[in-house]
């Protein structure tokens, strides 16, 4: 059989065909590659400006909050008026969680007399503020062992309050031991440390009582839960009364509670008109995101003065 011969001509394109073929293949190979490293490129770029945005964002409403806080000090001061001139022609909504718009956002204020609330480090002190204690334990079913641990918390000595409260000796023996503060508490967060305060129990002390007060009630404020604590008398139907009336008008004379009769004059030494101590909430929001600042504050003849802040 003859060999079949191939033209050198043909063996040279048939190279060059191959040549052309890889070349092909290896242009489409980097063109990917490098659609790829420009996609992620784009992506990781976009990310760092989205971080650099909403970082800048948190900044502005954080400065925001803190706007926030001084508008109320200065109305609290009674300067914010002249401060703000024939901008603000009542400046109470703004204190009550209407949005005021400012800057590239808004901020939003809550302000609330801190006199609602049972003052816990006074449990020791008044014995008025012991007895609405543990009757706003008794109305949340809150075990009386809340109360006994923290008198121990609270007081100087290291003798368990009535043989079964908790003190160093317990603490120390805790995974991650910690002395027993043996003083007032400085902040709320604080109650998360007592031996029987859990989520459940923390959440409600958080929302009837305080650390800030002169350990009075005053009437116009305090919510249900806490009129219902002021005596174990006090029947549903009383609070909503009292509620009902100041409603109405606010109450300006202890003496329009006489109503009440004989209770009245169990509480009417733990009641009060007036406000010094307030908590004061300032979120300033920019694009979606909320920057928020809670501060106390006590208002004296000479100035404001911040008792404590928390930004979240």
């Amino acid at each position: 059989m003859p060999k079949m011969r191939i033209k050198k001509s043909q063996m040279r394109n048939n190279i060059l065909k191959s040549q052309k073929g890889m070349a092909l293949l290896l242009t489409l190979l980097v063109t990917a590659v490098l659609t790829t490293v420009v996609i992620e490129y784009n992506y990781n770029a976009n990310i760092n400006v989205d971080v650099a945005q909403n970082y800048m964002n948190k900044m502005k409403a954080g400065y925001l909050a803190k706007s926030g806080i001084k508008f109320v000090k200065l109305y609290l001061e009674s300067d914010v008026e002249s401060f703000m001139g024939e901008l603000v022609a009542d400046v109470k909504p703004m204190l009550y969680g209407k949005p005021l718009p400012l800057g590239d956002g808004f901020v939003t204020i809550h302000m609330d007399g801190e006199e609602g609330r049972i003052n816990i480090n006074k449990i020791m002190v008044y014995p008025k503020v012991k007895n609405m204690f543990l009757n706003l334990l008794e109305n949340f079913n809150i075990d009386y062992s809340v109360y006994v641990n923290l008198v121990d918390w609270i007081d100087t000595d290291d003798e368990p309050f009535e043989g079964i409260g908790a003190e160093s000796a317990y603490y120390e023996t805790l995974p991650e031991p910690y002395p027993c503060k043996n003083g007032h508490l400085d902040s709320m967060d604080e109650l998360r440390l007592v031996k029987g305060i859990d989520d459940e129990v923390f959440n409600t002390l958080k929302k009837y009582c305080t650390i800030y007060s002169n350990g009075l009630i005053n009437i116009n404020e305090a919510p249900k839960e806490v009129l219902l604590a002021l005596s174990s008398e006090l029947t549903e139907y009383d609070v909503q009364e009292i509620i009902e009336r100041r409603e109405e008008a606010e109450i300006t004379d202890i003496n329009e509670l006489e109503f009440l009769g004989d209770v009245f004059n169990e509480i009417k030494g733990a009641l009060t008109l007036k406000n010094r101590y307030y908590r004061v909430s300032s979120t300033g929001t920019v694009e979606d995101i909320p920057y928020r600042i809670v501060s106390y504050m006590r208002v004296d003849s000479a100035a404001t003065k911040l008792l404590y802040s928390k930004e979240e």
